[in-house]
């Protein structure tokens, strides 16, 4: 099941480009299993799940933010952390958003550039303080 959603997303990045990688344009199925992943390297779990597509993903995104003249990506692991942390982190919020749990202006969004970087700033507002008040 799995391999199905890695060659479902590859097909994807090379149809539709890496903004088909933005967590609100990933299908459901693709996003639960991104979470999946995510859960289980939060955890350090040994489930036998392996983050092959968040890597996809992060490989993708950070090659978008080369200078279009490099053709070669070197990331240090703590680049490759900082960028799964940042990318992990939306992929949470994502599931929280379409699971009703939170807003999130368009304009607020994720986008190709600015996914990766820890210090963008993510406004959001939380639905269930509106949910528990009636």
């Amino acid at each position: 099941m799995k391999d199905h959603v890695l060659n479902e997303l590859k097909n994807t990045i090379e149809k539709n480009g890496i903004e088909s990688l933005l967590p609100q344009n990933l299908s459901r199925e693709t996003l639960d299993f991104m979470i999946i992943e995510s859960e289980t390297m939060k955890n350090d779990s040994q489930n036998g799940v392996s983050p092959h597509m968040l890597i996809l993903a992060i490989l993708h995104l950070a090659e978008n933010s080369l200078p279009k003249d490099v053709r070669v990506a070197h990331l240090s692991d703590d680049d490759l952390t900082n960028y799964l942390t940042a990318y992990m982190t939306t992929l949470g919020l994502e599931e929280m958003r379409r699971d009703g749990y939170i807003s999130i202006k368009e304009n607020h969004l994720p986008t190709v550039d600015n996914i990766l970087d820890l210090h963008r700033n993510i406004m959001f507002n939380d639905l269930r303080k509106h949910m528990s008040s009636h």
